[in-house]
């Protein structure tokens, strides 16, 4: 059964024949014959008792009629969503180390455009989201690079620096930029690896033969904060992170091929993104793009 053989049996009813039924839908009569016919096979029994020119319902037929009209209804008004993207619900996921600095910016600009959305928000590592993803419990995740699973696609959406962060008073404040040598023999305080930023920050360093003195492994930005303005070590943040630090706390550029993490919306790719869906992938990207612009200055 399709959709528009119901709206040409609904058309037959409302019109009371078929010949009128073919000219409102805007198609030859054989064909939308031939649909009804298609249906009422499918159905096992006829609709309609044909009486000459006129034709009228069968019971089976007046079973089905208020069934479809209400089916159609119900496209209708997921059509008119659809094209408002003015309610429905949208899940989304971001990575642990984005969620931070775009989860709730994020959903206090969406709810304020689109008020009659249901959000649903999850932070988590990008192994979960991806399996999220796969199966269909999210519709959209913001993570980074790499995504190794075959089934998703993905658009980026910024290239977001890596700066070192501090503590003030480091010896290492006096210098308005790094150098990578300068790093060697400082102790670090790294993500562990279960984010993909600690693994990305761990593929830089080994790729430019920096092999950090790691003193401290941690989860959370915010022990790793702690941390650093505590004097355990220094550590690669995100720039995201420097808008939000506090006092004890200072950060610098690196010169030669300094660090970044590619920002991504990634999909199922069999799930082309809705019009909601890039409407809060561009929400996204335009929060990217004001924290990015507000360039790392020196702190201290």
């Amino acid at each position: 059964m399709e959709l528009h053989q119901l709206r040409y049996f609904l058309a037959v009813v409302d019109c009371g024949g078929f010949a009128k039924a073919a000219e409102k839908c805007s198609v030859a009569q054989p064909s939308l014959s031939q649909q009804i016919k298609k249906l009422e096979g499918e159905l096992g029994c006829r609709l309609f008792d044909r009486l000459g020119r006129r034709v009228v319902l069968t019971e089976v037929g007046h079973s089905l009629l208020p069934r479809a009209r209400r089916i159609l209804e119900e496209v209708q008004m997921i059509e008119r969503e659809r094209d408002h993207e003015g309610s429905g619900q949208l899940s989304i996921g971001f990575i642990a180390t984005l969620a931070p600095f775009l989860l709730t910016e994020s959903l206090r600009r969406l709810r304020h455009s689109y008020p009659g959305v249901h959000w649903k928000l999850e932070e988590g590592f990008t192994e979960q989201l991806v399996d999220e993803l796969v199966q269909g419990q999210l519709d959209l995740a913001f993570a980074s690079l790499p995504l190794d699973e075959k089934r998703l696609d993905y658009e980026v959406l910024a290239e977001e620096p890596l700066v070192v962060l501090l503590p003030e008073g480091n010896p290492l404040t006096r210098y308005t930029t790094l150098r990578l040598e300068q790093l060697e023999s400082q102790p670090f305080v790294a993500l562990h690896q279960e984010h993909c930023l600690g693994q990305q920050v761990s593929d830089y360093c080994y790729g430019h033969r920096l092999y950090p003195n790691i003193v401290c492994r941690t989860h959370q930005f915010d022990t790793l904060s702690r941390c650093v303005r505590a004097g355990v070590g220094l550590s690669l943040v995100p720039q995201m992170m420097v808008a939000e630090l506090g006092a004890g706390l200072t950060s610098r550029r690196l010169e030669d091929q300094p660090p970044a993490r590619p920002v991504v919306a990634t999909w199922h790719r069999f799930r082309r993104p809705s019009r909601l869906s890039r409407a809060v992938m561009e929400t996204v990207r335009a929060i990217l793009r004001e924290k990015l612009e507000a360039r790392t200055k020196p702190q201290g």
